[in-house]
């Protein structure tokens, strides 16, 4: 799904009845404040659902770009040699998640739960996530998404198949992003870089 300059399809059904209630609110109502606050309300929502414009900073199918805007909390290794990177999306950070690749896109599975907070360590296994696996080159990529507290919902617009980097794969408003990465590959961030959703370079295929 590429669908850049405009809002997400599906963030109508939340952006118009806010609308309408501002502007209700706007043609009956003398409250400056309460008018002011309606018309920020509004344009924030719809601004968590717009799609901003995002070319790789640098073009080839050996890397590996950011799935979203935010700062890089970790990079870690497990035992087997899998790295794990993951990034820390910020409330006033775009909410759209990209294809961090280009490839294909194996699997999609999304779990419903609670929405809370990161900082609690019931989160990672409670809160709502979705997991998308998918295949570059000969190696295994996983995505994986984690609601936050101030999470609206957790949208998917990923499908089965063919995937090119900056598709479009999910809407994330509050939480992290996880990857996980094969040892052969080379990141190229660190804990405490802010980085852009389909832009920013993260790590690369060695020939």
């Amino acid at each position: 799904m590429r669908s850049y300059g405009r809002v997400l399809p599906n963030a109508w059904r939340i952006i118009l009845p806010i609308w309408g209630v501002t502007l209700f609110v706007l043609i009956f109502s003398n409250e400056v404040v309460l008018n002011l606050f309606l018309l920020a309300l509004s344009a924030g929502v719809a601004a968590l659902f717009y799609i901003p414009k995002r070319l790789p900073f640098e073009k080839s199918e050996n890397l590996l770009i950011a799935p979203v805007d935010g700062v890089v909390e970790a990079v870690e290794t497990d035992e087997d040699g899998t790295k794990r990177l993951r990034f820390k999306k910020g409330l006033f950070d775009s909410s759209i998640v990209w294809a961090p690749l280009s490839g294909s896109l194996k699997k999609s599975d999304a779990r419903h739960g609670l929405f809370l907070s990161l900082r609690d360590q019931k989160s990672r296994h409670l809160n709502e996530h979705v997991n998308i696996d998918y295949k570059w080159y000969d190696m295994d990529i996983t995505m994986r998404l984690q609601c936050g507290l101030y999470a609206l919902s957790l949208m998917r617009f990923c499908h089965i198949g063919d995937v090119e980097v900056g598709d479009i794969q999910a809407h994330l408003t509050d939480g992290y992003v996880e990857l996980l990465i094969p040892s052969e590959v080379k990141i190229e961030v660190s804990p405490g870089e802010q980085v852009m959703g389909g832009y920013s370079v993260i790590a690369r295929r060695l020939s």
